[in-house]
């Protein structure tokens, strides 16, 4: 361990200095060997030696929250057994891994659409963070038929503070009334401190495309589907929104992650019957 590793060398800015040192056990360029013309353990992971070759030694911050993939779990049944009670959704892949994506200077927000299939009373919305002590703005918009996601009528508008990056679960703190057949929005705004200056974020569900799963240097032979469909999610870069199931918007964002599929954003809504 070193108590001097800079907290600013990470993804995410640890709260403070101190790594421990670890080493990966998939082996790297320092330790590969040839074995009838097949190289292993040649991963170019971890820290540069002299020679600039990966040794796959790595540091992991004293502040590090997922260590082996901990988690932390807590469960809420205030209105679970409400009359009508119902989930509207989009997300509908496993999370075999979560992506972040982020780093925009310029504001960048995402938003799920829903239709309400009866009169219903909106109690909680859920949302993903992407990483540590993150701010995020949640608003609700009551939409027409081809209004904007942003562009409807705003009846909820708060500012949260979640320490550790993950799904959040937000009991309104007023009840929202829904129209049957009419749609309404959730729009989502993720804000990091990066050493005083402010980036946006988003994150999707992804996992590796059918493709990428049977390739020969696969590690494994899980694959994802997904499918978003038209009207579902929405992306603004301050720009205008933009459906992510267009074509061009879904090529931009894929580039990030090649060879992967990726879901609907992870917002969703809790009513019951009105």
């Amino acid at each position: 361990w070193n108590d001097d590793v800079p907290a600013t060398i990470f993804n995410t800015r640890a709260p403070g200095n101190g790594a421990w040192l670890c080493k990966n056990s998939w082996g790297s360029e320092t330790d590969s060997y040839t074995k009838d013309g097949v190289g292993y353990a040649k991963s170019t992971y971890g820290i540069k030696n002299s020679d600039g070759k990966a040794t796959g030694y790595f540091w992991i911050s004293y502040y590090d929250q997922t260590m082996r993939g901990v988690e932390s779990l807590s469960f809420l049944t205030g209105f679970g057994d409400e009359n009508g009670f119902q989930t509207y959704r989009h997300d509908n892949m496993p999370a075999y891994a979560g992506t972040y994506v982020g780093g925009y200077e310029q504001e960048a927000s995402c938003a799920n659409v829903f239709s309400a299939a009866s009169n219903e009373i909106l109690k909680a919305v859920s949302v993903r963070s992407s990483a540590y002590s993150s701010e995020m703005n949640i608003k609700i918009y009551l939409l027409g038929d081809n209004t904007a996601p942003g562009a409807g009528t705003l009846v909820y508008d708060r500012d949260m503070f979640f320490q550790f990056a993950g799904y959040h679960t937000v009991l309104l703190d007023k009840d929202i009334a829904l129209e049957a057949g009419k749609r309404f929005a959730i729009v989502t705004t993720e804000m990091i401190d990066n050493d005083g200056q402010t980036i946006y974020a988003y994150n999707v569900n992804t996992a590796p495309g059918e493709a990428k799963a049977s390739a020969p240097d696969s590690t494994s032979n899980v694959y994802g589907m997904a499918y978003i469909g038209e009207g579902e999610s929405f992306i603004n870069y301050g720009e205008g929104w933009v459906d992510i199931s267009n074509p061009g918007m879904h090529g931009a964002i894929s580039e990030r992650f090649p060879g992967d599929v990726f879901d609907n954003f992870s917002i969703k809504a809790f009513t019951v019957l009105a």
